[in-house]
């Protein structure tokens, strides 16, 4: 909306068809276009039509002399004009967009295109401006499905899927890749054979076909997956048939969950697909006048367009052409209620058959035409094409449906809220997981379920998400129910954005997590009690894995091999083992594995930092995992170090004098037994010398016991430096 005439095309030029006087233009197609025109001059307005008027709320004398710019918003301005400038200059024939304030405060979409004319002689601007709001509004509430769409299946913990017929990935959430373990430009295309045994892949094949025969929606089964890092986990799939418009199977969609951990015990962005949206013509809508019997007398370029025929194809036909007989019949209706009662009329959803064979869809409104005697002649009128506005309305109620769908099925509960946090829509999982009805919790914020600091809690949480615009995950915190009882929720909460990207609300996925939150209180307390067992008791206690690399051990286990509580850890079992018993120790753990009993009782001995060692007396019990495959080891022992000192010593006592601590009878009879046996054995002979020691009771008797045993112990160390290895000597009496 903007005058060019003090820069640009300002030579003289010939006037003829489109460049002369707007004052030549019949004032009936002026007012029935669907188009306002305007003629800008010098800067200011010098002409408007009358649906101009109509369309802005303004009259010619608000308008006439007013600068053209005064009534745009003022963000749009510099925009219009330049846009103005290229399309006047030729270097732009495309129409422009932009925001226009009409006399009643509120704002408008305009459509618009421009062109040079000649004005009372003078270079003037001719401006064609068309009401675009509505399908800016439909636009808005595609995008808006779309991105509630996007956001949920993002949000979600669970992985969403779609795949095709032959089991390929379509589609996948980044829940989905997480679970899988895959990015997602690998998972797509991927079929599910690549992430699954035989067996596994077998058990995938049949319950799909199971759901493309029957069709039965909601279909549940698990399976186990192979990550890409070779661990396995469980999950359980919730998948459905795909069909398309007219009802053919194309393929299958689904929610899968990592329940690995809940087969043990208990387990823990939005990526936007905008769709590409074309800007219509200048001119959409077609003007048309009719005869009393429905045959064209004129028509404008965009009923060619419209209907997909020239103009010498369409002049002289119907406006029922390409109808149904049924659309047909309801034209003619309309026709004679308007030719009954002269008011006009509009005929919504009107389709035809266009010239090359596609349908349309058309709003048509008509008005009765008179001659100047008021007499009927026939009727004009607008047609607009709402083809493309009806496929928009299909896709969303296409997209709302899907969105439907996915929200109602999956167990999580979802919500939205204002800015303030009062509820503005929750799922039937979420009433459930509350306790309330949608009616009770549908305006109301979460003081509803949620004390004082539970409250305060989540405020805080919901304004850090508006602060910084990054969703929050797994918050956890106590639900009181309508019925007084406490649960436990994790919520993950992002935020709901217009077009124009500005922060309009919240919304959010909410699991019930209190029967994990009991579980893992029950573990938390059965593990304390475990560890006050472990570390109270004087036993020896200690986990390994399979290659014997300790996970656990209590502090007693640490001390008695001279290691600090703790020091330990991922230390495996050869540096305590001397090198020698190394395969006998591995021995035991591996009958312990493949017999899965324990070995009771054994005697180990196990070397200490400072190169002593420490005798033990150990049992190996199999440790197992959720499934009861053997994964580990546990032991239990004692140090029995002091007890094979206290044993080897009445060995030693039971066979060697005290006083010369040389062999005593019972010995050397056992010695001397094995001498003789051997040299009958061999053919050899062997020498028993026994000998007494002369007057030593005389030396007892005169400077006393002690000094006799000196004596002993004297003589008993110079008879064994005298023999050889093989020779025995012992004390067989006192005396």
């Amino acid at each position: 909306m903007i005058d060019r005439s003090q820069s640009y095309g300002t030579e003289k030029q010939e006037q003829g068809p489109g460049t002369s006087d707007m004052s030549g233009l019949p004032e009936v197609i002026l007012s029935h276009v669907g188009v306002g025109i305007y003629i800008v001059q010098d800067g200011v307005f010098v002409y408007t039509s009358p649906l101009y008027q109509r369309m802005t709320g303004y009259s010619d004398p608000d308008l006439i002399g007013r600068n053209s710019l005064d009534f745009l918003h003022p963000d749009d301005r510099t925009s219009v004009r330049d846009h103005a400038t290229e399309i006047l200059k030729g270097k732009r024939s495309e129409p422009y967009e932009y925001r226009f304030i009409k006399s009643d405060g509120e704002t408008m979409w305009i459509l618009e295109m421009v062109t040079s004319v000649a004005y009372h002689g003078k270079r003037a601007t001719l401006g064609s401006f068309m009401d675009i709001t509505e399908r800016r509004r439909i636009q808005e509430m595609l995008r808006q499905s779309e991105e509630k769409y996007r956001a949920i299946i993002d949000n979600i913990q669970d992985g969403y899927f779609e795949l095709d017929l032959a089991g390929n990935h379509t589609f996948c959430n980044g829940a989905l890749c997480e679970i899988h373990g895959y990015p997602k430009d690998e998972l797509l295309g991927m079929n599910n054979r690549q992430y699954t045994d035989q067996t596994n892949a077998e058990k995938v094949f049949h319950a799909f076909r199971s759901i493309y025969r029957t069709g039965d929606p909601g279909r549940v089964f698990d399976y186990e997956i192979i990550r890409r890092d070779g661990t396995r986990r469980q999950v359980e799939v919730s998948a459905s048939l795909k069909k398309d418009a007219s009802g053919t199977p194309i393929g299958f969609s689904g929610i899968t969950r990592d329940i690995s951990e809940r087969k043990q015990a208990e387990e823990a962005a939005r990526r936007s697909d905008e769709r590409a949206r074309s800007i219509l013509d200048s001119i959409e809508d077609g003007y048309w006048e009719v005869n009393l019997e429905g045959q064209f007398t004129f028509f404008n370029d965009a009923m060619c367009r419209m209907s997909h025929l020239s103009r010498e194809e369409l002049l002289g036909t119907n406006l029922s052409t390409g109808a149904a007989p049924e659309a047909a019949e309801r034209l003619a209706e309309a026709f004679r209620e308007v030719s009954r009662t002269g008011v006009p009329l509009q005929l919504a959803d009107y389709g035809i058959t266009r010239g090359d064979g596609t349908r349309g869809t058309y709003e048509i409104s008509a008005s009765l035409m008179k001659d100047q005697a008021g007499g009927a002649i026939g009727f004009q009128g607008i047609t607009r094409d709402i083809t493309k506005r009806k496929t928009m309305e299909d896709q969303i109620r296409h997209s709302e449906e899907r969105y439907r769908t996915i929200v109602e099925q999956m167990e999580d509960g979802y919500f939205e809220t204002d800015l303030r946090g009062r509820m503005t829509f929750v799922n039937d999982a979420e009433c459930r997981n509350i306790g309330f009805s949608r009616e009770e919790l549908i305006g109301r914020d979460s003081r509803l379920f949620a004390d004082k600091d539970t409250f305060q809690d989540l405020s805080n949480a919901f304004a850090e998400v508006y602060r910084t615009g990054i969703p929050v995950r797994a918050h956890a915190f106590a639900v009181t129910q309508k019925g007084g009882s406490e649960a436990f929720h994790e919520i993950s909460v992002s935020l709901i954005k217009d077009s124009e990207g500005k922060p309009t609300g919240f919304r959010g996925i909410a699991r019930d997590v209190t029967e994990r939150k009991v579980m893992e209180e029950q573990i938390r307390q059965s593990e304390e009690r475990y560890r006050t067992i472990i570390e109270e008791m004087e036993e020896w206690y200690v986990e390994a894995d399979l290659a014997g690399t300790i996970l656990f051990c209590n502090d007693i286990f640490a001390t008695g091999l001279g290691h600090a509580p703790g020091e330990l850890a991922r230390v495996n079992f050869r540096r305590f083992v001397r090198r020698e018993a190394v395969e006998a120790i591995y021995r035991e753990f591996h009958n312990v594995y493949q017999t899965g009993e324990p070995s009771r009782n054994l005697p180990y001995e196990f070397a200490r930092p400072d190169g002593s060692t420490t005798s033990t007396e150990f049992s190996i019990f199999p440790r197992r995992n959720h499934e009861g495959k053997i994964v580990g080891f546990r032991g239990v022992g004692r140090d029995i170090t002091e007890r094979k000192r206290a044993e080897e010593r009445i060995q030693y006592l039971a066979t060697h004098d005290t006083l010369t601590g040389l062999p005593n009878r019972l010995m050397f009879a056992q010695h001397l037994n094995h001498a003789i046996q051997a040299a009958r054995r061999h053919k050899r002979r062997l020498a028993v010398l026994f000998f007494d020691l002369d007057r030593f009771k005389v030396v007892n008797d005169t400077l006393g016991h002690e000094a006799g045993d000196q004596l002993l112990r004297a003589i008993a160390v110079r008879l064994r430096e005298r023999l050889r290895a093989v020779d025995v000597i012992a004390r067989l009496g006192g005396g």
